[in-house]
């Protein structure tokens, strides 16, 4: 373990240090974001997470419009999330999470790029670049954990294609 410690790349570290710093002072909480918790707060609060996924419709009570308008909450599993990470942490922790969300995507967007070259150069100017184009994005929206689904299968998927297996993650 000390071994793999001592071998890890300081300019690595130094981008995603920098990245997580950049994520975490430059992006500003979306107006969407209250409407997200408010649903994963109602969903919660109701006990009917399983009946919305199921029924896949709920009653928008957030909205000016008709009493009974019906909408898909199809991102009700992000919304919950952003409603329990909000009410036990504030507003910091919908910062830790959208940094985390971030440089976990990068990793594995690192992870992708090491699979087509070993130019650590290549390497870190592209993670700089994904980064700051990740960052326009990285709001508290529900489409964060989509990109973080699309990150791990683009490399697992990529990697197969070039091993022709999967890993016993996968």
């Amino acid at each position: 373990v000390i071994e793999k410690l001592l071998k890890i790349d300081r300019s690595l570290i130094l981008i995603f240090t920098l990245c997580g710093i950049f994520f975490a002072v430059s992006v500003r909480t979306d107006a969407d974001t209250y409407w997200h918790m408010a649903i994963g707060r109602q969903l919660w609060e109701d006990g009917n997470i399983f009946a919305n996924f199921w029924n896949s419709h709920i009653y928008d009570s957030y909205v000016i419009g008709r009493e009974s308008t019906k909408f898909a909450a199809s991102e009700w599993i992000s919304q919950i999330i952003y409603y329990f990470v909000y009410s036990n942490f504030g507003q910091f922790g919908l910062v830790v999470l959208r940094t985390l969300l971030g440089l976990t995507c990068l990793a594995f967007f690192y992870k992708t790029v090491s699979l087509f070259t070993n130019n650590s150069w290549h390497k870190y100017a592209l993670l700089f670049f994904s980064g700051y184009l990740i960052s326009m994005r990285l709001y508290d929206r529900p489409e964060n954990f989509s990109l973080l689904f699309l990150m791990i299968a683009n490399y697992y998927l990529l990697k197969y294609y070039f091993e022709k297996k999967f890993s016993k993650f996968f």
